[in-house]
């Protein structure tokens, strides 16, 4: 599932589809994290962010992980850098 995830996100970007390239990415951190894999989602949901800086549900899932990953620094960075776009 993973591997088609990313074959999907690599065919939408090689498209300049970056809405598709954007919900390909959204769904692979949420298979990631649903594999436990914490850190590979925050680092799928970082992808995002370098495509949008104000993806809101990324920031919000990055502090969330952080967070649940005992992480309390990071978190509020993320938390701070969404708090803005909720103004």
């Amino acid at each position: 599932l993973l591997e088609l995830l990313e074959k999907r996100v690599e065919s939408a970007r090689a498209r300049g589809d970056v809405g598709g390239e954007l919900e390909g990415l959204g769904r692979l951190a949420g298979a990631r994290e649903q594999a436990g894999e914490r850190d590979a989602a925050i680092e799928v949901h970082q992808r995002i962010l370098a495509r949008d800086p104000s993806h809101e549900a990324s920031l919000r899932s990055i502090a969330r992980l952080h967070a649940a990953a005992g992480r309390p620094a990071e978190a509020a960075d993320a938390m701070e850098r969404l708090l803005p776009l909720l103004e």
